[in-house]
């Protein structure tokens, strides 16, 4: 029997897997090209691609700003 904590990791990681690449094609309005199980692969790809750039950007742009200690 799975776990409460074991239900919402999976919400949070389905979430956090599939929702940056659905944004980014449906703000880009790429989504029409792929159709069915592409387009869930094309928005995993992008999602897993998205957090890389993003925090490597946010670092560029805000060096004081870091998740943990520097060493």
């Amino acid at each position: 029997m799975p776990t409460l904590a074991g239900i919402k990791s999976i919400i949070v990681l389905t979430g956090m897997l599939t929702l940056p690449g659905w944004a980014t094609l449906a703000f880009a309005d790429n989504w029409r090209r792929w159709r069915g199980l592409q387009r869930w692969a094309v928005a995993i790809g992008i999602s897993i691609a998205f957090y890389p750039v993003f925090f490597y950007t946010i670092r560029s742009v805000i060096p004081f700003l870091t998740l943990g200690p520097t060493r």
